[in-house]
């Protein structure tokens, strides 16, 4: 499991928007959680923060993100903590998804999408397949701590 600090930060950066700023090499930094951060701005980057989209905070449902508030997806998310550990963003067709510690998780997808690949994306840049189920109104899929080979995982819908 990563330190607290690396797992907030990068959770934290990706749905709120705030630059992704590297932390040194040490005890809370070295190869481990320069991978992570690498994953985060990967997954970052096809949904950046605009003034625009709106924040969601609901508690009580455990949510916590962005939404896109024009564009084939408005309404729907531009970043979502999955988990303490997990975040996905969207843009229209693509879905990335990246974690600081192994999750099974429930992958939303926007109304209508139909999954055409599900791809591991990996830290040297090659693509696998990546297995995965339906579930509901979204994916079930296996998101492996970015720490290790998977950089993130992609979804093309």
């Amino acid at each position: 499991m990563p330190p607290v600090w690396a797992r907030e930060h990068w959770l934290l950066s990706v749905i709120s928007g705030a630059p992704l700023v590297p932390r040194p090499a040490g005890p809370k930094g070295g190869e481990a959680n320069g991978r992570r951060l690498a994953a985060a701005r990967a997954v970052y980057e096809i949904a950046p923060a605009v003034p625009s989209m709106s924040v969601v905070r609901d508690p009580e449902r455990n949510l916590y993100g962005r939404k896109h508030a024009s564009g084939a997806l408005a309404g729907f998310w531009a970043a979502l903590a999955l988990t303490e550990c997990c975040v996905a963003t969207y843009r229209d067709g693509e879905a990335r998804i990246a974690a600081a510690e192994n999750e099974e998780i429930v992958v939303p997808l926007p109304p209508g999408a139909r999954v055409r690949s599900v791809t591991a994306v990996l830290h040297a840049g090659e693509e696998r397949p990546h297995r995965f189920s339906p579930a509901g109104d979204g994916i079930l899929v296996t998101v492996p701590d970015a720490a290790g080979p998977v950089k993130y995982v992609k979804v093309v819908f």
